[in-house]
């Protein structure tokens, strides 16, 4: 009975406590035009530098506005500042917000609805072959074109307006994307590209956070088991994976999702552990399981 009362409580909390917060992404057109204002100690405010922001912002009534920081910095900063925040939009039309976010495009380059803790126009992508499939120049739309005539179409169709090499030790294959695009269904049609495309990977980001507003650090696994490469989803930036053997020998250490991703693939069918630590400090433990 006891457990039944937790249980009612849980779909209850969760059906309620939580269903009338959301977060709607933002990339702006110039970091120093609408980035967020702080109060002492970093805690942020519903609160741009720019005025027409604001009153987009007052006109919903959002109570939260706060920079994001994608893990890797070519194609998502400006100048060493970040080009995306997030709004949180209580008890507000998010179609409204949205649209009205869009139509003031001398500030905002892209806005959309936020479904995870990922950036919402934003993939990572990694490339088979490193002399197919890469950019060659800018259409005169803006449209990111390369030596791939099925990826010139793919990009031109979800507006494409970065291809950029990743500025990390991914790998030369790995490129940062930004499109005009919800990300997740660009990923899907990338994802069956496989003569091309590797892997099509969400891009993460970091946050100052207020005690109010903190993040849990949560991690994503799947598939479990695992028939070729796994797949990871981090809500926080990583400092280090390290993969151990079920005999404690550290099998593989990296400081890359992707590359993680990558070697997985290779690992011989067993269980494994997979110890993640953030940036932040903060580590979780989880079990792999390769077929």
């Amino acid at each position: 009975m006891r457990q039944l009362y937790i249980f009612i409580l849980v779909i209850l909390f969760g059906n309620f406590g939580f269903a009338q917060i959301t977060y709607v992404q933002i990339e702006l057109v110039n970091p120093q035009m609408g980035e967020p204002i702080f109060m002492g100690n970093a805690v942020p405010v519903s609160t741009s530098t720019d005025d027409g922001l604001n009153a987009i912002f007052s006109l919903h009534e959002t109570s939260f506005y706060e920079s994001l920081y994608p893990s890797s910095s070519n194609g998502f900063y400006n100048n060493s500042y970040s080009l995306y925040a997030k709004i949180r939009c209580n008890s507000c039309d998010e179609s409204e917000l949205i649209s009205d976010l869009l139509e003031y495009n001398t500030v905002v380059a892209y806005a959309g609805l936020e479904t995870d803790n990922f950036l919402i126009n934003g993939l990572y992508i990694h490339l088979v072959d490193d002399t197919i499939g890469i950019p060659t120049g800018v259409s005169s739309n803006g449209i990111i074109e390369t030596n791939d005539t099925l990826l010139n179409q793919l990009f031109l169709d979800y507006n494409v307006v970065t291809f950029e090499l990743n500025d990390s030790n991914w790998g030369g294959n790995t490129y940062n994307l930004k499109c005009r695009c919800d990300s997740s269904i660009l990923k899907a049609e990338l994802d069956n590209y496989v003569s091309l495309i590797s892997t099509a990977t969400p891009v993460d980001y970091g946050m100052l956070l207020s005690t109010e507003d903190s993040i849990q650090f949560e991690a994503k696994i799947y598939p479990q088991p695992f028939k070729d490469k796994v797949n990871i989803d981090i809500n926080q930036p990583i400092k280090s994976l390290v993969l151990f053997d079920v005999l404690g020998k550290q099998v593989y250490k990296s400081s890359s999702i992707i590359g993680f991703e990558n070697f997985s693939s290779t690992l011989k069918s067993g269980v494994y552990l997979l110890k993640i630590l953030t940036s932040e400090g903060e580590s979780i433990t989880k079990k792999l399981i390769k077929s």
